[in-house]
């Protein structure tokens, strides 16, 4: 099951996934509470599915992003997951079908 970024998610994650296609655990996003944002619409990207490459490139993004050291990271990933934004989304392909 994948994610197919958006122009904004592609504007913000196409550096790391240049196919503009995330990985991801749900295909319905279901709602989190993301630090120095607020509750937002979320799907779970499937961490598991990742290059060990595209893995430390969103660490190392989101702790430039957050002055948060990369080992604190990699340890809330573990332990709750990585959201990605709906608003980055467009649609999720589950094995060949889309749903919007």
């Amino acid at each position: 099951m994948k994610a197919v970024l958006n122009d904004a998610g592609k504007k913000h994650w196409g550096t790391i996934f240049p196919g503009g296609e995330v990985p991801v655990k749900n295909a319905v996003a279901g709602e989190a509470y993301l630090e120095g944002i607020g509750r937002e619409r979320v799907y779970m990207v499937n961490w598991e599915a990742l290059s060990p490459m595209e893995q430390k490139e969103v660490i190392d993004k989101l702790a430039k992003k957050s002055g948060a050291f990369h080992s604190e990271i990699r340890d809330e990933i573990k332990k709750v997951g990585l959201p990605l934004r709906e608003r980055y989304v467009s649609l999720v392909v589950i094995e060949g079908r889309m749903i919007e």
